[in-house]
């Protein structure tokens, strides 16, 4: 099945929101004096930029056969990220929503890489 180019922008708007979100839960964590919490969390959106990069790169090419499950995926993820952070800024259980943020963050990761390969 062919992906759409509006498909496709959609998808990587996504990605772009999942990138934009990790990088904010970094300065969170920074202001809140948790530095090794910030550095896993800005490495982990290191290595989404490096998967949306080479992504961008193959945008004319038929990479995704179903774009409307990952687009509604990266929403989901995008929605975890914010309560997340929000939550970090509260100071509620801090440590277990770097965690979420952590793995949310991998599991796009994942998911990109797959559309790279």
């Amino acid at each position: 099945m062919s992906v759409s180019s509006e498909q496709k922008e959609a998808l990587i708007d996504e990605l772009f929101v999942t990138k934009r979100k990790a990088h904010k839960a970094y300065i969170v964590l920074r202001f809140q004096g948790r530095e090794e919490d910030a550095a896993r969390v800005k490495d982990r959106a290191d290595q989404l930029a490096k998967k949306i990069d080479r992504l961008l790169s193959r945008l004319m090419t038929d990479w995704c056969a179903s774009a409307e499950e990952g687009i509604a995926s990266l929403r989901k993820a995008n929605h975890d990220l914010q309560r997340a952070i929000r939550q970090i800024k509260n100071g509620v259980a801090v440590t277990t929503r770097v965690v979420k943020v952590l793995g949310v963050l991998d599991e796009v990761i994942g998911w990109a890489g797959k559309l790279v390969t």
